[in-house]
């Protein structure tokens, strides 16, 4: 019931996220074409791999430690938070001195400089956002989780539709510069009167033991900001170049609708799952625990993606133009890898609530870079409709990979 009652509320989180995306992907289909379109997801993958080399997998990593040490976690929180400074300290002045190469890379123009300068200024906001709610998850305070996220998705939705509408192009890539710093003050808000929500706790002296550990977190974060956001922009500029920068902006909508999709699974299954992974030692507690969250989240996928898939048509036209209908045939082969995709989802957490780091490592790059180049093969071979294909066979063999990792570790376990 608990799981249930996660998911429907992950369910309604998702709901807003949909919404928002939708509301966002129709004013930039609209204000900015599907060359826009493209452009704006191109920076999506700039974001996100910085959030990964600064935050993402650290994050998990404070999750996990809250849920295992309840009395007093702050020893990871201090040593998170002492990597970030440093690897902050490293990489800003790198982006500064680069930015206008960094925009010649991502748009094909380098007088956009000033919206990457714009994700320096607002990461540590972004940092934040990722690290509060990562203490939130790991207390499994699931309501306060999702409502604060709830709430974030609203008042980042207004701003960016504003912002898209005011200036075009560049306020949507303004409203994704911004959008996990309006997240990093929505959390902040939240939380600054708990008990844990104080300086001592986050910065200060850390033992080198613990530094050790979560620098594990951090070359994760390193690896995925190196193979998932790059994967994704080597796709777009196979599109490109291959078929049409049409092409990728049409994907890149296909992406969006799948991922906001996935997020209400991801999200139920992050919120409830994996401080339980973190937590559990006896195999027949987990075997258990893992039966009800795969059978939930199959059934749920199954009805999603079937929802998508007969409604595909309409949601193009509602989300963009007609200028993007040639991406229907998209749709089957995308669905498909979606649901395996979460289905491995399950089975690739535990490698993270485990530290099994070197093979989380290689299953980022197998992925990322499997989808990428089999990408390349078969739209050539294919056409557009290669893209998707790609994307279901790289996540089939990478579920293969870590169920197979999983079973390894189950006969590992007290009975």
């Amino acid at each position: 019931m608990r799981l249930f009652s996660v998911t429907i509320l992950s369910g309604l989180l998702t709901l807003l996220n949909m919404a928002k995306g939708f509301v966002v992907s129709k004013f930039v289909a609209v204000y900015a074409g599907t060359e826009g379109v493209a452009l704006v997801g191109q920076l999506q993958s700039f974001v996100n791999g910085l959030n990964g080399v600064m935050c993402n997998q650290l994050s998990q990593g404070v999750s996990r430690y809250t849920a295992e040490y309840r009395d007093d976690p702050s020893p990871y929180w201090r040593a998170t938070t002492k990597l970030i400074v440093l690897i902050f300290t490293i990489t800003a002045p790198i982006i500064i001195v680069t930015s206008s190469t960094l925009s010649n890379l991502l748009f094909n123009n380098d007088t956009l400089y000033w919206v990457i300068l714009l994700v320096l200024v607002m990461l540590p906001l972004n940092v934040a956002n990722a690290l509060l709610l990562a203490v939130v998850n790991g207390k499994e305070e699931h309501a306060k989780y999702i409502t604060t996220l709830m709430v974030s998705t609203i008042v980042s939705c207004l701003i960016a539709v504003f912002l898209i509408y005011s200036y075009g192009l560049a306020g949507g890539l303004a409203a994704v510069a911004l959008n996990n710093a309006i997240a990093g003050l929505v959390v902040i808000s939240r939380v600054f009167r708990e008990p844990w929500f104080k300086l001592k706790n986050w910065f200060g002296s850390a033992e080198r033991c613990d530094v050790t550990t979560m620098a594990k977190y951090l070359g994760l974060g390193l690896v995925g900001a190196l193979t998932g956001p790059i994967s994704l922009i080597l796709v777009r500029d196979t599109l490109s170049s291959a078929v049409s920068i049409d092409a990728a902006g049409q994907w890149q909508l296909v992406w969006n609708i799948s991922t906001a999709y996935l997020s209400i699974l991801i999200t139920a299954i992050g919120v409830y799952y994996y401080p339980k992974l973190s937590k559990s030692t006896s195999r027949s507690v987990l075997t258990k625990t893992t039966s009800q969250v795969l059978l939930l989240v199959v059934c749920l996928a199954l009805i999603g993606g079937g929802t998508i898939y007969f409604l595909r048509e309409f949601l193009i036209l509602l989300l963009a133009t007609e200028a993007f209908l040639p991406a229907e045939v998209l749709f089957e082969p995308q669905i498909i890898g979606d649901i395996i995709r979460i289905i491995s989802h399950v089975g690739a957490l535990l490698m993270l609530a485990k530290g099994y780091f070197k093979m989380n490592a290689f299953c980022e790059i197998f992925a990322s870079f499997g989808f990428a180049f089999l990408t390349m093969y078969l739209v050539e071979l294919r056409g557009l409709v290669g893209v998707s294909e790609a994307y279901a066979m790289t996540y089939a063999a990478y579920g293969i990979i870590v169920w197979t990792v999983f079973y390894k570790h189950l006969q590992k376990m007290e009975p």
